[in-house]
């Protein structure tokens, strides 16, 4: 059975899929799916792999009177969820929607067109808004475009490319660089896009097409998790063919964005376990 909107007949516009990973988000997964089921663009596929929820998820989208591929797996992270549904799919064009956040109804078509127009491009993305919970917008992140910008990655501030949801990628472009990090959670889609962006052009449309909901709920409230998978990363790429980059501005900003956010939530001993990394980042550094 074909799981999308229209039958893919000869000279039809081109399936795109997009992958749902989602776990315990019965608050917000609906709002969610309705943003994709309003797209302009046919045809899609809607796949949902759940990450072992224990809420009311399931529930809510086997409710829905439509052909979504819902697929449960026991609780294996993100990552593992993404690659799973990157799996199952079959579109040329893929996107990985949070569970939390919404769509424009133009955004997958705008995006596919800016693929046809610029076939030298590997991913694509837009401006995305910040929302509370409610969706209400709080503020509008850009990003980056161009031939390699991974130091603009590597800078980690301002944002590069803002938001997993927010991208669209060809479907040969994981097929040659691999899917996401299964060590990996919070800086999953960071280490993608350092991996996309070091071999393929990227392209942006300069306006907000996602919104992103944040929210404490989220997974990038656990700072701990944060400080876990950077410090994977900097060992992951020590080294490697990326030591031509800059790592030393990812680690600044990286650490003091850390120190303050855990200042802020009153997380005394990560703020302890951080400043003391820094310290001896620093001094490294200092001796090198």
């Amino acid at each position: 059975m074909k799981w999308y909107y229209a039958m893919m007949e000869k000279d039809s516009p081109t399936l795109v899929s997009i992958i749902i990973p989602v776990y315990n988000a019965e608050k917000y997964i609906l709002e969610t799916i309705k943003s994709v089921l309003s797209q302009d663009y046919k045809p899609i596929e809607i796949i949902v792999i759940d990450d072992g929820s224990t809420d009311n998820t399931a529930k809510i989208i086997k409710s829905l009177n439509t052909e979504i591929r819902y697929v449960f797996q026991e609780n294996q992270g993100v990552s593992a969820a993404r690659n799973h549904g990157f799996k199952l799919s079959e579109g040329q064009y893929l996107c990985f929607l949070d569970a939390d956040d919404w769509y424009y109804p133009q955004n997958i078509k705008e995006k596919v067109n800016y693929f046809l127009h610029n076939p030298s491009c590997g991913l694509i993305h837009s401006w995305v808004e910040i929302t509370d919970r409610n969706l209400n917008i709080k503020k509008t992140v850009m990003g980056k475009e161009g031939e390699n910008i991974t130091q603009e990655v590597l800078n980690f501030i301002p944002t590069a490319i803002p938001s997993p949801s927010n991208v669209m990628l060809k479907r040969s472009v994981i097929n040659e660089i691999g899917g996401f990090d299964l060590n990996l959670s919070t800086s999953a889609d960071f280490d993608m896009w350092l991996r996309i962006t070091h071999k393929f052009k990227v392209g942006m449309l300069n306006k907000p097409l996602v919104k992103y909901r944040l929210h404490e709920d989220g997974m990038f409230t656990n700072l701990a998790l944060q400080l876990k998978d950077m410090n994977y990363i900097l060992k992951k790429y020590k080294n490697s063919a990326y030591s031509i980059y800059n790592w030393n501005v990812l680690q600044d900003r990286f650490y003091n964005s850390l120190l303050k956010a855990s200042l802020k939530k009153f997380q005394i001993r990560i703020f302890l376990k951080l400043l003391l990394q820094f310290l001896q980042y620093k001094f490294l550094a200092i001796r090198v």
